[in-house]
């Protein structure tokens, strides 16, 4: 699938726009149900820990890649997400 970002103010009103476009994305990658539950956990996580230490007119960014199998299939091995500014969480999250 590649690279998505989604860019929105540090408010936990986008948290749940920000789960929903990370599920979409693990759907469409090929995850299964137990992964995709993972990755909305972890991105709702992420995003929340990030607003909550911020000042509401920040940017915060969720950047989801998928990386392709070493085998050739279709499915990615993995979908890595990444919310910024990193230094509002202390590193960068791996789903």
């Amino acid at each position: 699938m590649g690279l998505v970002s989604l860019r929105f103010s540090a408010s936990a009103s986008h948290v749940r726009t920000a789960r929903l476009v990370a599920v979409t994305v693990a759907r469409r990658a090929g995850l299964g149900e137990e992964q995709v539950e993972a990755v909305r956990q972890a991105v709702g996580e992420a995003c929340a820990l990030s607003v909550g230490r911020l000042d509401p007119d920040t940017q915060v960014t969720l950047t989801l890649d998928d990386a392709p199998r070493q085998d050739g299939a279709p499915s990615p091995a993995r979908l890595v997400a990444r919310v910024s500014p990193l230094d509002a969480v202390g590193g960068v999250g791996s789903v």
